[in-house]
Order: structure tokens, then sequence, then C-alpha cells
């Protein structure tokens, strides 16, 4: 599968043409070209800076290409002891990194597309200040150089050297590439273990939410997380909108826990059956199990009372579903009669050929935390996960789940979809003319 992600410095000897860079951007990430340079960059990952040079000069040996990239970066990067850091070679390429607990700078090379060249990523931790007595000292929250999120990053860019040499092998134009990129295809790579068992809707005291109230952004929700071998309880997490794919929900020293205030939590079935609920608690041992309302950390709405769980999504499930207005504004949407620009930021299509229109996504992968305006790409459901394909590139994994109409038990026009905490409602209901 095509993938990749980074941002890129690059120096006259390395230089990198936008028209000779056969590029996708990974999942989350979003690239931009500058003259001489690539960046690429994702506001859930605000303290790290990913950074690729290719290096193509036919009288340097790969070692010495290396060597003289661990120069570069020392200074530009402000890493002085990247210069004398050991280098580790593997079957892939090269990798060194600072001094410190926790390093300030970690290259990985791999071989380059073009024959004999050498492409090269700096991960900078920029939460991190060099010290020329002790390598590196934390100056704030900081990524763990060998932790769970810094081996995401890093497969990522392995992955994305991978993907420009298989490109540039296919010798296919790059739209040929892109259009063979399917949310089907995206959702393989999507993290058993990082998709719920269940989600559990949640109201506030004051019983406005989401679904009662489509003015109101932001639907909580708690999803609940199996158990696994390691761990005395399963993991509960009251938030929708980060990234599946690079965070786990297992750790609460990940970012989003800040950034997106989260908070995780215990749970578990009510007595020990479906049925009868679920009862929640704090990590600490000496907290009781509540099954009624609790308060969550940062959110503002006060206590938060556990309610009905969302269905499930059929994996592959595919839908010919419009929620929101009346059926021929939604039916002329679709046909190209009215513009995308017309779909209210609580209006969701989704098409029998796997495509979907919505007027607002949110995701913590994107600039602001949801679209400035409707979007439109591919979609995938497999339980409460759900893969996203925007026409743009980008890709999103997230969570999903949906609530049937009063008595319903099937999903239909009149039902509520939440994709990553935002809602999906329709104003037609009670068998108003005007929904049909």
């Amino acid at each position: 599968m095509f993938h990749k992600i980074l941002l890129v410095f690059v120096f006259t000897v390395m230089m990198l043409s936008p028209a000779g860079a056969q590029d996708i951007p990974p999942h989350g990430w979003t690239i931009r070209y500058s003259q001489n340079s690539l960046y690429l960059t994702r506001p859930d990952l605000p303290n790290i800076r990913v950074a690729v040079v290719s290096d193509i000069r036919e009288e340097l040996s790969q070692d010495e290409k290396f060597e003289h990239v661990k120069t570069f970066f020392a200074e530009r990067a402000n890493c002085p002891s990247l210069a004398k850091a050991e280098t580790n070679k593997a079957m892939s390429g090269f990798s060194a990194r600072s001094a410190g607990a926790v390093a300030r700078c970690k290259l990985i090379s791999m071989a380059h597309w073009v024959k004999g060249g050498l492409q090269t990523a700096l991960i900078l931790n920029e939460a991190v200040n060099e010290d020329k007595l002790l390598g590196g000292i934390p100056s704030r929250r900081s990524i763990s150089a060998n932790g769970y999120i810094a081996n995401a990053i890093q497969q990522d860019i392995v992955q994305f050297f991978i993907t420009r040499y298989q490109i540039a092998q296919s010798k296919m134009p790059i739209e040929q590439v892109k259009a063979q990129i399917t949310a089907e295809g995206l959702a393989s790579l999507y993290p058993h273990q990082h998709k719920p068992q269940n989600i559990v809707r949640l109201t506030a005291d004051n019983g406005i939410d989401a679904i009662s109230n489509a003015l109101v952004t932001g639907a909580y929700a708690l999803m609940l997380f199996p158990k696994r071998k390691q761990d005395a309880h399963a993991t509960a997490v009251p938030c929708m909108q980060w990234d599946a794919k690079l965070f786990q929900p297992y750790k609460i020293e990940s970012p989003w826990h800040e950034a997106q205030e989260c908070e995780r939590w215990f749970w578990k079935w009510k007595d020990g059956q479906k049925g009868k609920g679920i009862e929640i608690r704090t990590l600490s041992r000496s907290d009781p199990w509540v099954s009624r309302g609790f308060i969550v950390e940062n959110i503002k709405k006060g206590r938060l009372s556990i309610g009905q769980l969302y269905k499930p999504f059929a994996k592959g499930q595919r839908l010919d579903l419009k929620i929101g207005g009346t059926r021929n504004t939604m039916h002329k949407i679709v046909d190209g009669g009215r513009a995308l620009s017309t779909l209210a930021p609580y209006e969701l299509i989704l098409l029998p050929d796997g495509r979907f229109m919505a007027g607002t996504l949110r995701a913590s992968s994107l600039p602001d935390g949801k679209t400035s305006g409707p979007a439109q790409g591919q979609y995938y459901f497999d339980g409460h996960a759900v893969t996203l394909l925007l026409d743009s590139g980008h890709v999103i994994y997230g969570f999903a789940g949906w609530l049937p109409y009063k008595d319903e038990t099937n999903l239909t026009f009149r039902s509520i979809v939440n994709i990553n905490g935002w809602i999906y409602t329709t104003y037609c209901r009670d068998g108003m003319k005007i929904c049909e």
C-alpha cells in the first residue's frame, strides 16, 4: 500500500525538485513544497519535526553520504552530539541518534529511488533542549525515542521511502498510482487492537448534546476497548477525534491525552453481564466503580451520564443513505444539480459505490480539528472503525457508530450517525412530507 510521512529540509547538493518527487502524503499528514524543499506536518503532533534530504552524488559511497547528512543536521538542527553519534547499519539502511535519555534528533535512511542515491529522514523532537554536558534534557512534554509513537512515526517514514521506490520502479504516473488507492485497501492498515469493542453515548447533566441539539458541536462518547493480557482491566476513553492508526488507547502519555482532552478509564460490564450496563472507574485502585454520572477531566459540561450503546456497522457495509435535509435537495447534490458547498455541517450522504459526502468531518489530524466546509471521498466501515479517503488525498482512521430513530431497528435516513464525535442527523422526522 502506498504511504508515507515527512517534512523536508534540502540543501544545495541534495536538491529535490517538486517535479522530480513521486510523493503521496501518508495518512494524517499534509505535504507542502517550497522552491527546493517539501514539508509534511500534522496538527496532532505539534512537537515533532521530521526532515528528509536526498543525496544522489555519485562520487560518494552510501556511508559517506550518511555521515555527511549527520554533520549537516548536527549543525542545522542544533544537535551537536549527532555528528559523533554511532552509525547503526542494517539491510535497509542506516540510523543514528543524538545523545541523552530522550534523543532530540534521530536519523534513519534507506536507498534512494535513483540508483546509488540515499534518502535520509531527521526526526526532531522539538520538546527537547540539547545540553552539551548531559546530552539531552526534556524541557517540556516529549516523545520517547523508543516509545510507541516514535516507532509508529519511524514505520511511516520507512513505508514512505519504500513507496517512493515502488512508484519509481513501476514507472506509473503518480495520478495513476493515486487512483489505485482505496479506502478498503487503507483499512487493512487499521490496528486491530485500536478498534473499539463498543461506543457508549454520554449526555451532560443539562440534557443537551449534539444529538438533541444540532447546534452543539461534539458529542461526548465513551469508547470501550478490549482487555489485553497485560492489563488489569479493559480501557475506556471518552473522546473520539484522535488518529486511531498513529496513537493507541492504552497509553495516557500519548499527545492526544492532553491536546484532545482525553482521559483513560477502566470499564467492565455491570455484574459481569452485558445487558446490565457498564461500570467505570479511574486508573486509581482506590476509586470505586460507578455506573451513573461521572466527571471527565477538562470537559466544562460537568457530570456526564452513561447512555445507550451505539450500534456498529457491518464490515465493508455499503449504504444508500442521505441524512440531513429534504430528499430532493440531497439527490440534487449527488447528481451534480446542486453544489457540494450547500451541504449543511450535520448532513451526510453515503452511497452504495463506497463514496461519501459530509457537511463537516472531524479529526485531530485535520487543521483546526475539522474540515472548513463539506468534504467527499471514499468510506469503509468495520464495526466501530471507519477509514475515510478524502478526494484531497488525506486519510482518516477514526471511529463510528449509529443510533436508530425511536423504535426503528434498521439504519434509515432518520438514524443518527456519529463519526469521530461529529453527529449527522436529520430535521425530517415524524412523517413530514418534506423528508420524502
